[in-house]
């Protein structure tokens, strides 16, 4: 219900009847549409940090970590309604009504990869990898708010297409060896 209404258009009714429970059972777990709302933040951050961690787990370099890592999280949020849900409240309630944590936690993410591909020579030596992290957050965060409102989120990995093939150059010491970029997917 929060990924196709919203939180303030989704009634704790539409909720009860989505899940097929009572009114007295979700009370029983939350006190307000509020902490359903937070439980389903929680989840999704949940989510993300297991997607990473599996990522992560890989003996690949940085570079090659961090860009599957965003096809890996189009292929989340279009397959995984917790997900959606959890994005679009965080996007909702950007004023830190609800955490802000996921997009800290992600731009931590990807400022770690960042620092371990210069360590590694795999990014430009001088790359403002703060910046850059904090940029490349924001450009999947957009590039998927985009997709979802023009063809709901279908375009989604073409646009990420679009975003690696401009970016990369510019930031990898080989940026070659991602040619193609469907090998990511």
């Amino acid at each position: 219900m929060f990924e196709a209404a919203g939180f303030h258009r989704a009634s704790l009714h539409d909720i009860v009847d989505a899940a097929g429970a009572t009114r007295g059972a979700l009370y029983h777990h939350f006190r307000s549409k509020r902490a359903v709302a937070t439980a389903v933040v929680d989840e999704h951050h949940h989510r993300f940090l297991a997607l990473a961690d599996r990522i992560a787990a890989s003996d690949a370099c940085a570079l090659d970590q961090l860009v599957p890592l965003t096809y890996a999280l189009a292929d989340g949020l279009r397959d995984d309604p917790i997900l959606r849900a959890g994005l679009r409240l965080t996007t909702e309630f950007a004023t830190a009504e609800l955490p802000a944590r996921p997009y800290r936690d992600w731009s931590t993410i990807v400022r770690t990869l960042l620092d371990r591909a210069l360590t590694d020579g795999d990014v430009h030596p001088g790359t403002d990898i703060d910046t850059l992290g904090r940029f490349l957050v924001s450009a999947f965060a957009g590039t998927h708010l985009v997709a979802t409102a023009l063809t709901a989120g279908a375009d989604l990995h073409q646009r990420l297409d679009d975003m690696w093939t401009l970016l990369l150059p510019s930031l990898a010491t080989d940026p070659h060896r991602f040619d193609p970029l469907d090998m990511f997917r």
